[in-house]
């Protein structure tokens, strides 16, 4: 018995002495793999430019992404008439052309229904309601015979049209004012710039 009670105090020291041990105040954990969202961090930044009203600087990083759906964000947390003012837009022509490229593009991956009583501010609005009501404005914002988009300007507004075009052949009857509306609106602009050319 008084050996077996020997060997048990050597394996309590043992095990006290162990760098393992939740006693040893010596003993480390390995450092937390610290995992960066990029996609969540490039909206806290688009958050922040808005915030401080670098809305150019804002949409830029936006339509950097290359995925709409961050397009999108970024004018849903966007004031429609300080962004879009037709006196004084805070967007230069190349980021609303490029807006309206890619706005066109979500508008065929968006499906839900637009609501009664469109807002333009922030927050949790619908997204194909601030789809269709950021179209609306940028097609009479937009200076097609500006310099710096008139070579890219037909095939963008040619590609609206044939997304608005889908987009109603897909049967929703809610969306057929907006979207006629719109299409008046984008083929008016392409007349315009057609025949200024």
């Amino acid at each position: 018995v008084a050996q077996i009670s020997k060997n048990n105090q050597a394996t309590m020291m043992m095990t006290n002495n162990s760098p393992h041990s939740s006693n040893n105040n010596n003993s480390k954990l390995p450092d937390e793999e610290v995992i960066i969202d990029p996609a969540k961090a490039l909206r806290e930044k688009i958050l922040a430019l808005i915030s401080t009203d670098n809305y150019e600087n804002a949409f830029t990083q936006a339509l950097s992404a290359s995925d709409p759906s961050v397009a999108v964000f970024a004018c849903q947390n966007s004031n429609i008439e300080t962004v879009l003012d037709n006196d004084t837009p805070q967007l230069s022509q190349p980021i609303l052309l490029c807006l309206m490229q890619q706005l066109g593009a979500q508008l065929l991956l968006t499906n839900s229904k637009p609501v009664d009583g469109w807002s333009s501010g922030s927050g949790n609005t619908n997204s194909l309601e601030v789809e269709l009501a950021w179209l609306q404005i940028i097609a009479i914002t937009l200076d097609l015979e500006d310099e710096s988009i008139t070579a890219h300007a037909a095939s963008v507004c040619q590609g609206l049209i044939e997304n608005i075009n889908t987009k109603m052949g897909q049967g929703d009857t809610s969306l057929r004012r907006p979207l006629q509306t719109l299409l008046l609106k984008i083929r008016g602009m392409l007349v315009m710039f057609n025949d200024s050319s």
